[in-house]
């Protein structure tokens, strides 16, 4: 499928999120639909970057790291939870 897009990055539907991800096409639960990429953190510089709000794209490792995407073209990073989400109750993962 040369030239479709299946994922795009577009305002969030939650008041004050931000940019999140959508998908042209349903997917499915558990289904992988990309890899995160990042810069490997110390708690030290994770700490560091949090005080100059520079936090937004951390994720915890299971390792006790932290990743950033910040500053990685990753569309990924606009797949993480938010708070407040609602499910919309339709797709194949519902």
């Amino acid at each position: 499928m040369p030239g479709i897009r299946l994922f795009y990055i577009a305002g969030s539907q939650i008041p004050g999120a931000g940019d999140g991800l959508f998908t042209a096409v349903p997917i499915w639960k558990y289904e992988i639909i990309s890899v995160f990429k990042g810069e490997m953190l110390s708690q030290e510089a994770a700490d560091k970057r949090a005080k100059l709000g520079f936090n937004r794209y951390f994720i915890n490792m299971p390792d006790g790291t932290i990743m950033d995407s910040m500053h990685v073209k990753c569309f990924a990073k606009y797949a993480n939870d938010a708070e407040g989400l609602v499910k919309s109750g339709s797709g194949p993962n519902r």
